[in-house]
Protein backbone atom coordinates (compact mmCIF):
# COMPACT_ATOMS: atom_id res chain seq x y z
CA UNK A 1 0.00 0.00 0.00
CA UNK A 2 1.25 3.33 -0.81
CA UNK A 3 1.57 6.09 1.88
CA UNK A 4 0.65 9.27 1.07
CA UNK A 5 1.28 12.64 2.60
CA UNK A 6 -1.53 15.58 2.15
CA UNK A 7 -0.68 18.75 1.85
CA UNK A 8 -1.92 22.34 0.49
CA UNK A 9 0.03 23.17 -2.04
CA UNK A 10 -1.15 26.68 -2.79
CA UNK A 11 -1.06 27.35 0.44
CA UNK A 12 2.89 26.17 1.17
CA UNK A 13 3.80 28.06 -1.55
CA UNK A 14 1.83 31.25 -0.82
CA UNK A 15 3.08 31.28 3.12
CA UNK A 16 6.76 30.83 2.00
CA UNK A 17 7.59 34.83 1.07
CA UNK A 18 9.89 35.33 -1.98
CA UNK A 19 12.33 37.71 -0.47
CA UNK A 20 13.61 39.39 -3.23
CA UNK A 21 10.04 40.78 -4.66
CA UNK A 22 9.72 42.33 -1.07
CA UNK A 23 10.58 46.21 0.07
CA UNK A 24 11.40 47.32 3.18
CA UNK A 25 11.15 51.01 5.33
CA UNK A 26 14.42 51.55 7.73
CA UNK A 27 13.43 52.31 11.30
CA UNK A 28 16.01 53.77 13.98
CA UNK A 29 19.16 55.15 12.65
CA UNK A 30 18.28 53.59 9.38
CA UNK A 31 15.31 55.64 8.77
CA UNK A 32 14.45 57.20 5.33
CA UNK A 33 15.58 53.77 3.80
CA UNK A 34 14.40 51.65 1.18
CA UNK A 35 15.66 48.21 1.37
CA UNK A 36 15.72 45.43 -0.58
CA UNK A 37 17.22 42.02 -0.02
CA UNK A 38 18.37 38.58 -1.70
CA UNK A 39 18.42 35.31 -0.47
CA UNK A 40 22.04 34.63 -1.14
CA UNK A 41 22.79 37.66 1.95
CA UNK A 42 22.86 40.66 0.31
CA UNK A 43 21.31 44.09 0.89
CA UNK A 44 20.78 47.39 -1.32
CA UNK A 45 19.56 50.78 0.77
CA UNK A 46 18.83 53.80 -0.61
CA UNK A 47 18.24 56.80 1.37
CA UNK A 48 15.45 58.92 0.44
CA UNK A 49 16.32 61.84 2.73
CA UNK A 50 19.54 62.82 4.12
CA UNK A 51 22.85 60.35 4.60
CA UNK A 52 23.00 56.84 5.40
CA UNK A 53 24.98 56.36 8.71
CA UNK A 54 27.93 56.30 8.90
CA UNK A 55 29.05 52.76 10.29
CA UNK A 56 30.00 50.51 8.74
CA UNK A 57 28.93 47.18 10.46
CA UNK A 58 25.06 46.78 12.30
CA UNK A 59 24.98 43.95 14.63
CA UNK A 60 20.96 44.04 14.41
CA UNK A 61 18.34 46.13 11.70
CA UNK A 62 14.73 46.52 12.21
CA UNK A 63 12.79 47.16 9.16
CA UNK A 64 9.30 47.53 8.47
CA UNK A 65 6.58 46.55 5.38
CA UNK A 66 3.03 46.04 5.02
CA UNK A 67 4.07 41.84 5.42
CA UNK A 68 5.69 42.83 8.99
CA UNK A 69 8.90 43.56 10.73
CA UNK A 70 12.18 42.06 9.30
CA UNK A 71 15.38 41.90 11.92
CA UNK A 72 18.48 41.39 9.86
CA UNK A 73 21.56 40.57 12.28
CA UNK A 74 25.18 41.31 11.55
CA UNK A 75 24.32 43.99 8.64
CA UNK A 76 27.81 44.50 6.87
CA UNK A 77 28.19 47.13 4.36
CA UNK A 78 30.30 46.30 1.36
CA UNK A 79 30.24 49.62 -0.62
CA UNK A 80 29.10 53.34 -0.61
CA UNK A 81 27.81 55.50 -3.52
CA UNK A 82 27.18 59.04 -2.66
CA UNK A 83 24.85 59.84 -3.39
CA UNK A 84 23.36 56.32 -4.44
CA UNK A 85 23.22 53.29 -2.66
CA UNK A 86 24.51 51.74 -0.17
CA UNK A 87 25.23 47.36 -0.50
CA UNK A 88 26.19 45.21 2.41
CA UNK A 89 25.70 41.46 3.37
CA UNK A 90 24.02 39.92 6.31
CA UNK A 91 24.02 36.61 8.43
CA UNK A 92 20.08 36.14 8.60
CA UNK A 93 16.84 38.04 8.27
CA UNK A 94 14.01 37.28 9.80
CA UNK A 95 10.20 38.23 9.00
CA UNK A 96 7.90 38.06 11.16
CA UNK A 97 4.20 38.59 10.08
CA UNK A 98 2.08 41.42 11.81
CA UNK A 99 0.17 40.31 14.86
CA UNK A 100 2.48 36.66 14.73
CA UNK A 101 4.78 35.64 17.53
CA UNK A 102 8.29 35.82 16.47
CA UNK A 103 8.47 31.81 18.35
CA UNK A 104 11.83 32.14 19.72
CA UNK A 105 13.11 28.55 20.64
CA UNK A 106 9.49 27.28 21.31
CA UNK A 107 8.29 24.00 19.93
CA UNK A 108 6.55 24.78 16.43
CA UNK A 109 5.98 23.11 13.74
CA UNK A 110 9.05 23.83 11.60
CA UNK A 111 10.03 23.19 8.14
CA UNK A 112 13.45 24.41 6.27
CA UNK A 113 13.34 25.33 2.77
CA UNK A 114 14.99 25.09 -0.42
CA UNK A 115 14.64 27.13 -3.47
CA UNK A 116 16.48 24.10 -6.21
CA UNK A 117 16.71 25.19 -10.25
CA UNK A 118 16.68 21.73 -11.13
CA UNK A 119 14.15 19.73 -9.68
CA UNK A 120 15.04 16.26 -7.01
CA UNK A 121 14.05 13.49 -7.58
CA UNK A 122 16.86 11.22 -6.33
CA UNK A 123 15.27 7.80 -4.60
CA UNK A 124 12.14 9.64 -3.28
CA UNK A 125 9.76 8.00 -5.72
CA UNK A 126 8.77 5.02 -4.33
CA UNK A 127 8.83 5.71 -0.32
CA UNK A 128 5.64 7.54 -0.71
CA UNK A 129 3.48 10.81 -2.08
CA UNK A 130 2.43 13.90 -0.84
CA UNK A 131 -0.76 14.76 -2.68
CA UNK A 132 -2.53 18.22 -3.09
CA UNK A 133 -5.78 18.19 -0.65
CA UNK A 134 -7.49 20.90 -3.03
CA UNK A 135 -9.83 19.12 -5.47
CA UNK A 136 -7.68 19.82 -8.63
CA UNK A 137 -6.05 16.75 -8.17
CA UNK A 138 -2.10 18.03 -9.58
CA UNK A 139 -0.04 14.93 -9.72
CA UNK A 140 1.21 13.26 -6.92
CA UNK A 141 5.41 14.17 -5.61
CA UNK A 142 7.94 12.20 -4.29
CA UNK A 143 7.82 12.05 -0.52
CA UNK A 144 10.31 10.66 1.73
CA UNK A 145 9.78 10.13 5.39
CA UNK A 146 12.46 9.75 8.14
CA UNK A 147 12.53 8.88 11.48
CA UNK A 148 14.61 10.46 14.12
CA UNK A 149 14.18 11.22 18.25
CA UNK A 150 11.88 14.24 17.23
CA UNK A 151 9.23 12.49 15.51
CA UNK A 152 9.32 11.70 11.65
CA UNK A 153 10.48 14.63 9.21
CA UNK A 154 8.94 14.98 6.13
CA UNK A 155 11.07 15.40 2.74
CA UNK A 156 9.14 16.31 -0.75
CA UNK A 157 9.80 18.78 -3.40
CA UNK A 158 7.05 20.98 -5.14
CA UNK A 159 7.02 21.63 -8.46
CA UNK A 160 5.00 24.67 -8.69
CA UNK A 161 6.92 26.46 -6.47
CA UNK A 162 10.47 24.81 -7.07
CA UNK A 163 10.93 24.29 -2.98
CA UNK A 164 12.24 21.52 -1.41
CA UNK A 165 10.59 20.83 2.24
CA UNK A 166 12.18 19.51 5.02
CA UNK A 167 9.56 19.78 7.64
CA UNK A 168 8.68 18.26 11.23
CA UNK A 169 5.82 16.18 11.72
CA UNK A 170 5.35 17.49 14.96
CA UNK A 171 6.40 20.53 17.65
CA UNK A 172 10.18 21.35 17.61
CA UNK A 173 12.60 23.45 19.32
CA UNK A 174 14.79 26.16 17.02
CA UNK A 175 18.04 23.98 18.04
CA UNK A 176 16.64 20.45 18.06
CA UNK A 177 15.27 20.85 14.45
CA UNK A 178 18.57 22.92 12.83
CA UNK A 179 20.59 19.61 14.11
CA UNK A 180 18.62 17.37 12.80
CA UNK A 181 17.93 19.08 8.86
CA UNK A 182 21.72 20.04 8.58
CA UNK A 183 22.63 16.41 9.64
CA UNK A 184 19.56 15.57 6.62
CA UNK A 185 21.29 18.31 4.23
CA UNK A 186 24.81 16.71 4.13
CA UNK A 187 23.97 13.48 4.18
CA UNK A 188 21.38 13.86 0.99
CA UNK A 189 24.44 16.21 -0.39
CA UNK A 190 26.93 13.32 0.08
CA UNK A 191 24.63 10.60 -1.41
CA UNK A 192 23.26 12.62 -4.53
CA UNK A 193 26.02 15.60 -5.08
CA UNK A 194 22.11 17.86 -5.15
CA UNK A 195 22.67 21.07 -4.62
CA UNK A 196 21.32 20.98 -1.26
CA UNK A 197 23.93 22.95 1.23
CA UNK A 198 23.33 26.64 0.12
CA UNK A 199 21.22 29.50 1.60
CA UNK A 200 17.78 28.45 2.70
CA UNK A 201 14.82 29.63 4.76
CA UNK A 202 13.80 28.28 8.04
CA UNK A 203 10.00 28.57 8.94
CA UNK A 204 7.90 28.13 11.91
CA UNK A 205 4.00 27.81 11.82
CA UNK A 206 1.41 28.44 14.09
CA UNK A 207 -0.95 25.97 15.44
CA UNK A 208 -3.37 26.80 12.68
CA UNK A 209 -0.78 26.39 10.18
CA UNK A 210 -0.15 30.03 9.40
CA UNK A 211 3.13 31.66 9.03
CA UNK A 212 4.86 32.33 12.16
CA UNK A 213 8.31 33.57 11.35
CA UNK A 214 10.69 32.71 8.03
CA UNK A 215 14.36 33.27 8.61
CA UNK A 216 17.11 33.57 5.25
CA UNK A 217 20.25 32.43 6.41
CA UNK A 218 22.83 33.32 4.11
CA UNK A 219 25.67 30.70 3.18
CA UNK A 220 28.72 30.88 1.64
CA UNK A 221 29.07 27.18 0.87
CA UNK A 222 29.46 26.51 -2.83
CA UNK A 223 27.62 23.04 -4.17
CA UNK A 224 28.79 20.35 -5.97
CA UNK A 225 28.22 19.25 -9.38
CA UNK A 226 25.50 17.53 -9.71
CA UNK A 227 25.15 14.01 -9.66
CA UNK A 228 29.17 14.21 -10.06
CA UNK A 229 30.72 11.40 -7.62
CA UNK A 230 27.90 10.41 -5.79
CA UNK A 231 28.34 7.18 -3.85
CA UNK A 232 25.64 4.78 -4.27
CA UNK A 233 23.73 4.78 -7.78
CA UNK A 234 20.84 7.18 -6.40
CA UNK A 235 19.98 7.73 -10.24
CA UNK A 236 17.38 6.14 -11.53
CA UNK A 237 18.68 5.87 -14.81
CA UNK A 238 21.39 3.44 -13.50
CA UNK A 239 18.99 2.14 -10.99
CA UNK A 240 17.71 -0.75 -13.39
CA UNK A 241 21.37 -1.78 -14.25
CA UNK A 242 22.18 -2.39 -10.62
CA UNK A 243 19.05 -4.55 -10.29
CA UNK A 244 20.45 -6.79 -12.28
CA UNK A 245 23.89 -6.95 -11.51
CA UNK A 246 22.99 -7.79 -7.94
CA UNK A 247 19.82 -10.14 -9.19
CA UNK A 248 17.36 -7.85 -6.68
CA UNK A 249 13.55 -7.53 -6.57
CA UNK A 250 12.10 -4.85 -8.64
CA UNK A 251 10.75 -3.42 -5.86
CA UNK A 252 14.34 -2.62 -4.34
CA UNK A 253 14.91 1.20 -3.98
CA UNK A 254 18.43 2.60 -3.84
CA UNK A 255 17.95 3.70 -0.29
CA UNK A 256 15.27 2.39 1.85
CA UNK A 257 13.18 5.04 4.14
CA UNK A 258 14.43 2.98 7.08
CA UNK A 259 18.07 2.64 6.16
CA UNK A 260 17.77 6.28 5.53
CA UNK A 261 16.52 6.89 9.24
CA UNK A 262 19.52 5.22 10.40
CA UNK A 263 22.14 6.78 9.13
CA UNK A 264 20.64 10.25 9.79
CA UNK A 265 20.44 9.40 13.67
CA UNK A 266 24.39 7.83 13.22
CA UNK A 267 25.01 11.60 11.94
CA UNK A 268 23.50 12.19 15.07
CA UNK A 269 24.80 10.28 17.39
CA UNK A 270 28.00 10.70 16.36
CA UNK A 271 28.96 14.48 14.71
CA UNK A 272 32.28 13.83 14.20
CA UNK A 273 31.38 11.83 11.13
CA UNK A 274 29.95 15.28 9.55
CA UNK A 275 33.95 15.81 9.32
CA UNK A 276 34.82 13.38 6.43
CA UNK A 277 31.93 14.13 4.56
CA UNK A 278 33.08 17.56 4.30
CA UNK A 279 36.57 16.48 3.04
CA UNK A 280 34.50 14.39 0.65
CA UNK A 281 32.87 16.87 -0.78
CA UNK A 282 35.34 19.51 -0.50
CA UNK A 283 37.59 17.66 -2.59
CA UNK A 284 35.30 18.13 -5.58
CA UNK A 285 34.89 21.65 -4.50
CA UNK A 286 38.41 22.51 -4.96
CA UNK A 287 41.40 22.73 -7.79
CA UNK A 288 42.41 19.39 -8.57
CA UNK A 289 45.74 19.38 -7.13
CA UNK A 290 43.95 19.48 -3.48
CA UNK A 291 41.55 16.39 -4.51
CA UNK A 292 43.66 13.56 -3.46
CA UNK A 293 45.25 15.67 -0.10
CA UNK A 294 41.66 16.03 0.81
CA UNK A 295 40.36 12.86 0.13
CA UNK A 296 43.65 11.26 2.04
CA UNK A 297 42.33 13.44 5.12
CA UNK A 298 39.07 12.32 4.94
CA UNK A 299 40.31 8.56 5.37
CA UNK A 300 42.46 9.64 7.73
CA UNK A 301 39.15 11.53 10.23
CA UNK A 302 37.67 8.27 9.36
CA UNK A 303 40.37 6.10 11.31
CA UNK A 304 40.68 8.47 14.23
CA UNK A 305 36.50 7.92 14.28
CA UNK A 306 36.93 4.06 14.46
CA UNK A 307 39.61 4.63 17.06
CA UNK A 308 37.89 6.60 19.03
CA UNK A 309 34.83 4.58 19.36
CA UNK A 310 37.09 1.17 20.07
CA UNK A 311 36.00 -0.53 16.52
CA UNK A 312 39.50 -1.11 15.97
CA UNK A 313 43.15 -1.42 17.38
CA UNK A 314 46.37 -1.46 14.99
CA UNK A 315 48.88 -3.94 15.34
CA UNK A 316 52.20 -2.50 16.53
CA UNK A 317 55.46 -3.90 15.37
CA UNK A 318 56.02 -5.75 18.80
CA UNK A 319 54.48 -6.35 21.55
CA UNK A 320 54.84 -4.14 24.20
CA UNK A 321 56.08 -6.69 26.93
CA UNK A 322 59.14 -7.20 24.11
CA UNK A 323 59.65 -3.55 23.26
CA UNK A 324 60.21 -2.47 26.63
CA UNK A 325 63.31 -4.36 26.69
CA UNK A 326 64.05 -3.11 23.28
CA UNK A 327 63.54 0.48 24.15
CA UNK A 328 65.71 0.67 27.10
CA UNK A 329 68.90 -1.01 25.39
CA UNK A 330 68.19 1.46 22.89
CA UNK A 331 68.03 4.63 24.89
CA UNK A 332 70.88 3.12 27.02
CA UNK A 333 73.04 2.79 24.15
CA UNK A 334 72.08 6.52 23.10
CA UNK A 335 72.63 8.11 26.85
CA UNK A 336 76.30 6.68 26.59
CA UNK A 337 76.86 6.98 22.78
CA UNK A 338 75.91 11.22 22.59
CA UNK A 339 76.49 12.35 26.23
CA UNK A 340 77.89 15.48 25.07
CA UNK A 341 75.15 16.81 22.70
CA UNK A 342 72.07 17.03 25.09
CA UNK A 343 69.83 18.43 22.42
CA UNK A 344 70.76 15.43 19.74
CA UNK A 345 69.95 13.02 22.85
CA UNK A 346 66.37 14.46 23.36
CA UNK A 347 65.36 14.27 20.07
CA UNK A 348 66.92 10.89 19.61
CA UNK A 349 65.13 9.70 22.74
CA UNK A 350 61.41 11.17 21.82
CA UNK A 351 61.81 9.36 18.57
CA UNK A 352 62.56 6.30 19.74
CA UNK A 353 59.77 5.95 21.57
CA UNK A 354 57.72 5.93 18.42
CA UNK A 355 59.55 3.28 16.58
CA UNK A 356 57.14 0.55 17.61
CA UNK A 357 53.85 2.74 16.40
CA UNK A 358 51.75 1.14 13.70
CA UNK A 359 52.36 2.23 10.16
CA UNK A 360 49.99 4.97 8.59
CA UNK A 361 49.14 2.21 6.34
CA UNK A 362 48.10 -0.67 9.22
CA UNK A 363 46.37 2.42 10.66
CA UNK A 364 44.38 3.65 7.68
CA UNK A 365 43.56 -0.68 7.25
CA UNK A 366 42.45 -1.54 10.24
CA UNK A 367 39.48 0.30 10.03
CA UNK A 368 38.17 -1.71 6.69
CA UNK A 369 38.94 -4.65 9.10
CA UNK A 370 37.98 -3.60 12.01
CA UNK A 371 34.27 -3.45 9.71
CA UNK A 372 34.30 -6.45 7.74
CA UNK A 373 34.90 -4.28 4.22
CA UNK A 374 36.67 -5.75 0.97
CA UNK A 375 39.40 -4.18 -0.59
CA UNK A 376 41.02 -4.77 -4.00
CA UNK A 377 44.69 -4.84 -4.18
CA UNK A 378 44.63 -1.25 -6.49
CA UNK A 379 42.18 -0.04 -3.69
CA UNK A 380 44.45 -0.74 -0.91
CA UNK A 381 47.79 0.29 -3.19
CA UNK A 382 45.75 3.87 -3.19
CA UNK A 383 44.84 4.15 0.93
CA UNK A 384 48.74 3.12 0.85
CA UNK A 385 49.48 6.29 -1.16
CA UNK A 386 47.83 8.43 1.34
CA UNK A 387 51.19 10.36 2.57
CA UNK A 388 52.33 11.15 -1.09
CA UNK A 389 48.71 13.02 -2.19
CA UNK A 390 48.50 14.70 1.52
CA UNK A 391 52.37 16.45 1.10
CA UNK A 392 52.46 16.77 -2.23
CA UNK A 393 49.07 16.52 -3.95
CA UNK A 394 48.75 15.04 -7.23
CA UNK A 395 52.05 15.91 -8.98
CA UNK A 396 53.85 13.78 -6.85
CA UNK A 397 51.16 10.53 -6.41
CA UNK A 398 52.51 7.65 -8.14
CA UNK A 399 50.51 6.21 -10.89
CA UNK A 400 51.00 4.34 -13.62
CA UNK A 401 52.73 5.84 -16.52
CA UNK A 402 49.72 6.62 -18.05
CA UNK A 403 50.04 10.34 -17.61
CA UNK A 404 47.05 12.32 -15.78
CA UNK A 405 44.32 8.96 -16.24
CA UNK A 406 46.87 7.39 -14.22
CA UNK A 407 46.53 9.57 -11.30
CA UNK A 408 42.71 10.03 -11.91
CA UNK A 409 42.23 6.77 -11.20
CA UNK A 410 44.48 6.67 -8.27
CA UNK A 411 41.93 9.32 -7.17
CA UNK A 412 38.96 7.52 -7.69
CA UNK A 413 40.14 3.94 -6.11
CA UNK A 414 40.68 6.05 -3.15
CA UNK A 415 37.53 7.74 -2.99
CA UNK A 416 35.71 3.92 -3.85
CA UNK A 417 37.57 3.01 -0.23
CA UNK A 418 36.49 5.85 1.57
CA UNK A 419 32.92 6.02 0.02
CA UNK A 420 32.85 1.73 1.72
CA UNK A 421 33.88 2.73 4.79
CA UNK A 422 31.77 5.81 5.51
CA UNK A 423 28.44 3.99 4.28
CA UNK A 424 29.14 1.18 6.14
CA UNK A 425 30.04 2.69 9.22
CA UNK A 426 27.19 4.80 8.89
CA UNK A 427 24.88 1.73 8.73
CA UNK A 428 24.16 1.93 4.93
CA UNK A 429 23.89 -1.98 3.16
CA UNK A 430 23.64 -2.15 -0.58
CA UNK A 431 25.30 -1.26 -3.68
CA UNK A 432 28.61 1.25 -4.26
CA UNK A 433 29.88 3.24 -6.88
CA UNK A 434 33.33 1.61 -8.34
CA UNK A 435 34.65 4.76 -9.74
CA UNK A 436 37.91 2.78 -9.52
CA UNK A 437 36.40 0.64 -12.40
CA UNK A 438 34.29 3.39 -14.01
CA UNK A 439 35.74 3.83 -17.40
CA UNK A 440 36.27 8.17 -17.15
CA UNK A 441 35.61 8.47 -21.29
CA UNK A 442 32.51 6.32 -21.68
CA UNK A 443 31.51 6.51 -18.45
CA UNK A 444 30.63 2.86 -18.26
CA UNK A 445 29.46 2.03 -14.50
CA UNK A 446 30.78 -0.50 -12.15
CA UNK A 447 28.94 -1.57 -9.06
CA UNK A 448 30.28 -3.18 -5.65
CA UNK A 449 28.22 -4.60 -2.93
CA UNK A 450 28.94 -2.89 0.96
CA UNK A 451 26.47 -4.90 4.24
CA UNK A 452 24.61 -7.22 4.63
CA UNK A 453 21.70 -7.93 2.18
CA UNK A 454 20.01 -8.78 5.00
CA UNK A 455 20.38 -5.84 6.36
CA UNK A 456 17.71 -3.94 3.68
CA UNK A 457 14.74 -6.26 4.16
Amino acid sequence: MTNTLVRDFDRLCSSIPDLSTLEFEGTGVWGGATVQLSQDGTWVAHWTSGRSPVADRFDEVVLKSAHGSLIITKAVVTSRHFPGPVKGMYISAKLIPAGADSGGDSSCRRANVLKLDTPFFDFLHVHGFVVDSTPMQRPSRSWLPVSTPLGDIHIYYLHTCKLLFIESERPVTEDDFDRCVFAIRLLLTYLTKAPLLGSSQWVAFADNGDLQHVEWRASGRTSPRPRMYRPIPSDWSEWGRVLDNFNLDFSETPLPSTMFSGMVQRLLDKPGTMAPIEYILAAYEQMLELRGALLSVAIESMAELLRRDGLMQSKKPLPDEVWDSVCHSLQDALVREVASEPDAQRILVSRIKNLNSPTNKDKLLGGFMALDIQLTEDEIAAVDQRNTLLHTGRLGSKASADGWRGKYVLEMRLLTAINKLLLSYLGYSGPVIDWGAKEPTTGAGSYVWVGKREARE
